[in-house]
């Protein structure tokens, strides 16, 4: 075996980490709980050893077998902290490292100092980390969050592929969400071309649903599964995530978007999310918040193409995070 042995410990297993994650020499993925979008078939089909356990169980695990390279949740995600600490202490060699992406600055808990190295998802969660850990001593890198193109539905060398004139939105069914202000906002727009698709669950579940009924310009899929999503983001034209800020949150990346831009879509989303200032040209950036602003948004997207330009083939970006956490061992 070559290079530094790596175990990634997150609190909630999700298909997108099977998806995403590099099956690099010596790498392992832990988890103490199971996201409702996690399918069975991305479970068994993941390229790399998955425990999923509890934390008692994950610490006995990596005491039997210590990695050179733990990497934990982000201490901003503070709920989940005192976990990642836990499962430290069972290996205090290993060098102790994240992948931050909160975006919303608060009071750091005890033992960030821990940390050796942490990689950013996005300038706005550097910046966040500035003001929340001050004096930090760590090693650092900034690695936008992005996706290569989606292999599994565009598996042939074609850059330019078929879209239908679909507007996804698949996220959680919730105002931090902004799903109301997107109901209002189509309702008042009414986009020429447009089929809005809206996959999701949440507290807001029952007002969509009502929404929905009987028209011919809206679908509606709750609890859709992996294959589900892969099939609307396949053939999307663009993707819509209206976030706002509601007390201690605020939209870090939005899995939705990532997942648009690796399947050729346009964008549409506000200023809340952090890949919001290093997104440009074809897409839409409104105010978070506004339904006006949000109608503005959906105008400004025109009539629908029929056509999409995918991105390259190059490392996901959660993968280059990897590897880059990987090569601080000395």
């Amino acid at each position: 075996m070559t290079g530094p042995t790596f175990a990634l410990y997150t609190p909630v297993l999700r298909s997108s980490h099977l998806e995403r994650l590099a099956p690099l020499p010596g790498f392992r993925l832990l988890a103490s709980g199971r996201h409702p979008d996690c399918d069975d078939a991305v479970l068994r089909a993941a390229p790399f050893p998955v425990l999923l356990a509890d934390p008692d169980a994950l610490a006995a695990d990596l005491k039997a077998d210590p990695p050179d390279v733990l990497e934990v949740t982000e201490p901003l995600w503070t709920a989940e902290w005192p976990a990642s600490l836990r499962l430290a202490d069972a290996v205090p060699d290993a060098l102790l490292c994240t992948y931050a992406i909160e975006v919303l600055p608060h009071p750091a808990p005890p033992g960030w100092e821990r940390l050796v190295a942490v990689a950013f998802g996005s300038a706005a969660a550097a910046r966040a980390y500035d003001r929340s850990c001050p004096g930090a001593g760590w090693t650092t890198t900034v690695v936008e969050e992005r996706r290569p193109r989606c292999g599994r539905c565009f598996p042939g060398d074609d850059d330019v592929v078929a879209a239908s004139g679909e507007l996804v939105f698949a996220a959680e069914l919730s105002e931090r969400k902004g799903v109301d202000l997107l109901l209002a906002a189509w309702d008042e727009v009414r986009p020429a071309g447009w089929r809005l698709r809206v996959l999701g669950w949440g507290p807001r579940t029952e007002q969509v649903r009502a929404w929905a009924q009987g028209r011919d310009d809206v679908d509606l899929l709750v609890q859709a599964d992996r294959a589900q999503v892969h099939d609307a983001m396949r053939r999307a034209a663009a993707v819509v995530l209206p976030s706002r800020r509601v007390e201690g949150w605020r939209e870090q990346i939005g899995l939705s978007l990532v997942e648009g831009l690796a399947h050729g879509c346009r964008l549409l989303t506000t200023d809340e999310t952090g890949l919001a200032e290093g997104l440009g040209g074809e897409h839409v950036v409104v105010a978070a918040g506004s339904g006006p602003a949000l109608a503005d948004g959906l105008r400004a997207l025109g009539e629908p193409a029929s056509t999409k330009r995918l991105p390259g083939r190059e490392d996901d970006s959660r993968q280059q995070v990897q590897r880059w956490l990987a090569g601080q061992v000395r």
